[in-house]
């Protein structure tokens, strides 16, 4: 097989298997969905966007909107910034997305997908020392082409917030049951 094709039919292989953004490390385990419980309501705090996603028409209002709805829609109080300071622990739900444009296929991009649940935590044989962490956390990543790119992303993002509500819930239902 010669050099050329066999590095198409790589590509083509890579393509394929991450095409579907398929989860790489994940943190929903059952002592990590314990930290979720009792929150009152968190804010979401999305991370400045790559230049590159902006100018595919990818926004952190959109997903920032995207995200919050399906909070609140799951029941889940949407905290701004201002009442994430009265908040006990001050819990986060930050999102971050980035990646870079192919350098083997010029029409897609290799994009990351983090959702953390962040909060503060101290340390038991320090308890003066108070950190910020994730507590639970997702994240995947896959290859996304630019015609369906603002679309896909927040297909998945949304996958990924399907996740945290469903988490949420295992420990906090609704109607306190």
């Amino acid at each position: 097989m010669s050099h050329k094709k066999y590095s198409l039919v790589l590509i083509f292989m890579c393509f394929t298997f991450f095409i579907s953004a398929s989860p790489i490390h994940s943190s929903d385990s059952e002592r990590a969905r314990l930290s979720l419980k009792g929150l009152q309501g968190i804010p979401v705090l999305i991370e400045e966007l790559p230049s590159a996603f902006q100018e595919a028409g990818l926004t952190e209002y959109q997903v920032q909107t995207d995200v919050e709805l399906k909070l609140r829609r799951a029941g889940i109080k949407v905290l701004s910034a201002t009442d994430d300071a009265d908040a006990p622990g001050n819990p986060s739900l930050y999102i971050q997305i980035w990646g870079v444009k192919s350098k083997n296929l010029p029409d897609a991009f290799s994009v990351s997908f983090e959702i953390q649940l962040q909060q503060k935590v101290f340390l038991s044989r320090s308890p003066d020392l108070i950190l910020w962490a994730p507590t639970w956390s997702l994240s995947s990543w896959g290859l996304i082409l630019e015609t369906s790119f603002t679309q896909r992303v927040r297909e998945k993002i949304k996958d990924l917030t399907d996740k945290f509500i469903n988490a949420y819930l295992s420990v906090n239902p609704k109607g306190g049951k």
